[in-house]
């Protein structure tokens, strides 16, 4: 599922990378800072149109600008449980971005190694 976070968290990271401020790309577009603030923390979405002055602001061009434009057509369509990982820019960059927002990362890993238990039983 393109879920409206995956799609905030790119375009904060595409902000923080121009050096704008939310206040600026807010006015940029014509919209309050707020909506730019649900925006960026995944409660909302933008028009395409909208979304292209967007990254006209933030200098985004080539395949990167194609794929947040994808992204933001399939946050729209809000489709079910359906992964798209395959189209973010860098195989990684998801997890990135991700990790920046956490407020806390678990890890728990349960495993038996074939062959390294004691066999002497």
């Amino acid at each position: 599922m393109v879920d409206l976070g995956q799609l905030g968290l790119t375009l904060r990271r595409l902000r923080e990378g121009a050096g704008k401020s939310q206040q600026a790309a807010a006015e940029w577009i014509g919209k309050v800072r707020s909506q730019l603030v649900e925006l960026e923390d995944g409660r909302g979405t933008l028009a395409s149109d909208t979304l292209e002055n967007l990254l006209d602001l933030y200098g985004v061009t080539g395949g990167e600008r194609e794929t947040v434009l994808e992204l933001g057509a399939l946050a729209r369509a809000r489709q079910k449980r359906r992964a798209y990982t395959d189209l973010l820019p860098g195989s990684f960059q998801r997890f990135a971005d991700l990790e920046a927002s956490a407020s806390e990362i678990n890890c728990y890993e349960f495993g038996i190694i074939p062959g390294l238990h004691d066999r002497r039983r």
